[in-house]
């Protein structure tokens, strides 16, 4: 289905009855959609609702001249509105890791289970977060100037090393998404949410409600340099580390991840 709201049409998957226990949004990560789900979702005996972020997948950001993350929040709520939905489990990966924990730091007690997969509360210095965004805004160029060559590189990533050969048929299907998307979409996707345009939250992390859960991949320094950080932030979280992973562990280690989810859910 498409929910509107004023700057973006979102295409939103709901499998199950989500008046029939909490559900779990799951909110992918850049380059990602609703499709990366497929294989994993049948596997969780709660109502699920998957939705594409905007400028990914279906969900299309109207003729707008700018977007925040104060938008995505104001979006997010009027979706839950919209689904008469009042608490939820919030999952997010990477780029929906940071949509996610944007949301909860303002809806907190909208949000039972907060689980951020590969993601992080933002930059903490300034001078850091202008340097991504000059970085972001090149790759905005190289999106519309050559997207196939842009989607190589991207996928020649250190943090994606080990992919191909740990998950080929998993691998081959996030390809598929990646090349499929479009990119002047795509580019307004990263201009404005991108890693260099999110306010820090390491100041509300404190103030987080929501039972929480960290997962990072054993091999993917930088995230679990963060996740350490978090965890002596957040009040009620727990940090899961798995072995022989990167920085994307629902595709390289499918079982490990779901398993860590269902028992967060149940414990």
């Amino acid at each position: 289905m498409i929910i509107s709201t004023e700057n973006v049409d979102y295409n939103v998957k709901i499998i199950g009855d989500a008046k029939n226990g909490t559900p779990l949004f799951f909110l992918h990560g850049f380059l990602g959609s609703i499709e990366n789900w497929n294989d994993l979702v049948s596997q969780f005996e709660v109502p699920i609702i998957l939705i594409d972020l905007p400028g990914h997948g279906q969900s299309h950001f109207k003729e707008v001249d700018n977007y925040s993350f104060q938008d995505w929040n104001n979006d997010f709520k009027s979706i839950l509105d919209q689904l008469k939905i009042n608490d939820l489990n919030l999952y997010g990966y990477s780029m929906g890791g940071r949509l996610a924990l944007s949301f909860a730091c303002e809806y907190t007690q909208m949000v039972n289970r907060l689980i951020l997969e590969s993601s992080s509360p933002g930059m903490r210095d300034e001078a850091e977060r202008k340097k991504r965004v000059e970085k972001d805004n090149l790759n905005c160029d190289n999106i519309m100037n050559d997207y196939q060559t842009f989607v190589k590189e991207w996928n020649d990533n250190q943090l994606f090393i080990n992919q191909k050969e740990r998950n080929l048929n998993g691998w081959e299907v996030q390809n598929r998404i990646r090349l499929s998307k479009n990119p002047e979409q795509l580019s307004l996707s990263l201009q404005f949410l991108g890693a260099g345009k999110m306010p820090s939250l390491w100041g509300k992390l404190k103030n987080l409600e929501s039972s929480s859960m960290l997962i990072t991949g054993s091999e993917d320094s930088t995230y679990c340099r963060i996740a350490t950080e978090c965890l002596h932030e957040i009040p009620d979280c727990k940090w899961v580390n798995i072995s022989n992973c990167g920085h994307n562990i629902h595709l390289e280690q499918p079982i490990q991840f779901i398993e860590s989810i269902k028992s967060f859910l149940q414990s």
